[in-house]
């Protein structure tokens, strides 16, 4: 393996520890931020609101917003 090999997966170890991490502190949250989470995000609310957390949505469609409200909570 040369140096640049390496480098590489170092940087590869650090990213997958760091997501790790993340989904530790996930599993641990409550209350979810998700940003964009009216369009291909769509499936990560309904999967957190299905494990009973509280989820926050950030949107720039008020229309998109308010029908996945709908959708959802009603």
């Amino acid at each position: 393996m040369d140096l640049r090999q390496r480098r590489v997966f170092k940087l590869v170890i650090k990213v997958v520890i760091k997501l790790q991490k993340a989904v530790l502190l996930m599993s641990l949250t409550k209350h979810i931020l998700i940003i964009g989470g009216t369009g291909m995000l769509k499936g990560t609310v309904e999967y957190f609101l299905n494990r009973g957390d509280t989820v926050s949505v950030v949107a720039r469609n008020t229309s998109k917003i308010t029908e996945l409200s709908e959708r959802l909570v009603l």
